[in-house]
Parts: structure tokens; sequence; C-alpha cells
């Protein structure tokens, strides 16, 4: 399944990303961010105005979060 995040501008009224699942294909163009849908062969156009950015994945196994000491400091209590 490929997913399609986008993420609008603040002044656009949209404050959490845009997340279209099962994504044919999508092209950003002069005016739109054009997004077609695999199931009803939808079609989704946003205003590239607005469009900060896009991130186009496939969708596998959720990624496991790492753990990384940020602050150089050992948590051993040796």
């Amino acid at each position: 399944m490929k997913t399609l995040t986008v993420n609008m501008h603040p002044t656009s009224g949209q404050t959490h990303p845009l997340v279209y699942n099962d994504v044919a294909h999508w092209d950003w163009i002069d005016q739109h961010v054009i997004i077609v849908l695999e199931d009803d062969d939808a079609e989704i156009r946003l205003n590239s105005d607005f469009v900060i950015g896009v991130v186009w994945k496939e969708m596998g196994d959720p990624e496991q979060p790492e753990l990384w000491d940020v602050d150089g400091e050992s948590n051993d209590n040796d």
C-alpha cells in the first residue's frame, strides 16, 4: 500500500498532516498537487501555494523507535 502524507502551511487552516492511503499516483504541477486514489480513481487537488512538503512511502511494517542517549550521560550504575 502506498501512502502519501502532505504537510500544509498553517494559513491553509489545516494544522495536521493530510494522510492519503492507497494512492495510485500523484503529481505536483504549477498550481496544484493532484492525488489519484486506487479504490475509486478519486482525484484530489490541493492548492500548491499551501503545500509545504510531500512524503511518498510504501507502507510495510511499522518502524521501531530507537532510544538514543542525547545527553551523553550513561545510566549505568557501575
